[in-house]
């Protein structure tokens, strides 16, 4: 299995898992009992990781659309189809924020 088969976003979960549960300071270094390696897929699998997204304290405007547009690049990057709905009045940013977003 190739070190790139899990994809970017994946393996910053993983990275972000680890560091947060045992506040390992070097994750490769780290010997992992069996256990901890099913308590890593269990939360890599879990409601698509929205524990871990959610922690993250946004303010607002700007701040929650680079934080959208960095959650759609590790969903890319990950290798999942996303697919995003803008919904608004006419002259709201639709077309700014999908030219942004591309």
């Amino acid at each position: 299995m190739s070190e790139g088969s899990l994809g970017l976003g994946r393996r910053k979960l993983i990275n972000k898992i680890i560091t947060e549960k045992w506040n390992a300071k070097d994750v490769k270094e780290k010997h992992y009992s069996y256990n901890e390696m099913l308590f890593i897929i269990q939360e890599m699998l879990a409601e698509e990781n929205k524990g871990y997204l959610q922690q993250h304290k946004v303010k607002s405007g700007f701040a929650n659309f680079t934080f959208f547009i960095e959650h759609l690049l590790y969903r890319n990057v990950a290798n999942f189809d996303s697919m995003v709905v803008l919904s608004a009045s006419k002259g709201l940013g639709k077309s700014s924020a999908a030219i942004m977003m591309a």
